[in-house]
């Protein structure tokens, strides 16, 4: 693993598991690592001058045009939101888009059965999809031969909408992920308070009855906070749909069916430095690093002054099936 992103995970430590219902959040903490530029902002934001849109030449499923013409780089997170275009998408992986420049963000269809409109620009929402949808964007980059061809599963996301709208008794075909947040935007922010105020956090391990789902990890608490509450009401959204599809099973501690124990720091640090590692230089000063291990599988975007953004979610499920050749 990269050097940088060794330093970061050594820094932190897991503090005490946080419940909420059946969702467990360890909170990661440690001290301040070098931050990016205090110049920068976090997130994809309606109210700033950003263009985000269908590209000009072809519009394509798995890429939107964006020109940010703010004075500020600006993170976006894989998972966040759009809505609009000739499709819902959401990101496929985290981007720094530079000041007052264009980037193609790739993105994975949020929204079955339409991909159509007049109108070819998008909003940012302020939501982030759930670590459900965030690890089978991770895990279907991969192609067989090892190598990353930015193709998310898309079939699997379709079939994860669909179960989750007969889950939620949302009448009619062609949803899209957005409208299932926004029928359970309550219930996710009741549940996600419940958690408390995280804002001196570094990052979070999720759990859902134990099992591990995801974990997020920034350079300084000021990021991680700009991001927190989206993440947190994402895995909230999990939890509520799940708990509608099965029995809830009783709460164990987490980490006891987890693959990495939420006590057990080193298993993290320990299968992030065996990972395998594929570096790709991004244009604008950035390189995204994207690692599997026998337990974990993520990304990391490193910037010329450090680490931003580390995700990192279980890498093999019984319906996936992840190929190291």
């Amino acid at each position: 693993m990269d050097a940088t992103i060794q330093r970061l995970v050594a820094s932190c430590r897991p503090e005490t598991p946080v419940t909420a219902g059946r969702l467990h959040v360890v909170p990661l903490t440690g001290p301040a690592g070098e931050g990016p530029s205090p110049e920068a902002s976090w997130g994809l934001d309606a109210d700033e001058p950003l263009r985000l849109s269908e590209r000009d030449d072809e519009a394509r499923v798995e890429e939107v045009q964006a020109f940010n013409g703010t004075p500020r780089d600006i993170l976006a997170l894989d998972g966040e939101l759009l809505a609009g275009g000739f499709q819902d998408r959401m990101l496929a992986a985290s981007v720094l888009m530079r000041r007052r420049s264009a980037v193609l963000l790739p993105t994975a269809c949020s929204e079955e059965g339409r991909f159509e409109g007049n109108n070819p620009h998008f909003v940012p929402t302020g939501r982030v999809a759930s670590p459900r949808y965030r690890r089978r964007l991770r895990l279907g980059r991969r192609s067989a031969s090892g190598g990353d061809r930015l193709a998310p599963r898309q079939r699997a996301v379709w079939d994860d909408i669909e179960a989750d709208r007969l889950a939620l008794g949302q009448p009619g075909d062609g949803v899209s992920l957005l409208s299932l947040r926004q029928r359970t935007d309550d219930d996710c922010r009741s549940l996600a308070a419940a958690l408390g105020n995280r804002s001196r956090d570094l990052g979070w391990m999720i759990f859902l009855d134990g099992r591990f789902m995801a974990g997020d990890l920034f350079a300084h608490s000021g990021l991680a906070s700009q991001f927190g509450p989206a993440l947190l009401e994402a895995a909230a959204y999990d939890a509520v749909v799940d708990g509608l599809q099965i029995q809830p099973a009783a709460s164990p501690t987490p980490g006891d069916q987890g693959q990495i124990p939420s006590g057990d720091w080193d298993d993290l640090e320990s299968e992030l430095d065996g990972a395998l590692v594929m570096r790709q230089e991004i244009a604008s000063g950035t390189t995204r690093l994207c690692f599997d291990s026998p337990a974990l599988t993520g990304t990391a975007l490193l910037h010329a002054q450090g680490p931003l953004h580390l995700s990192f979610f279980p890498a093999v499920y019984a319906e996936d099936v992840l190929s190291l050749d």
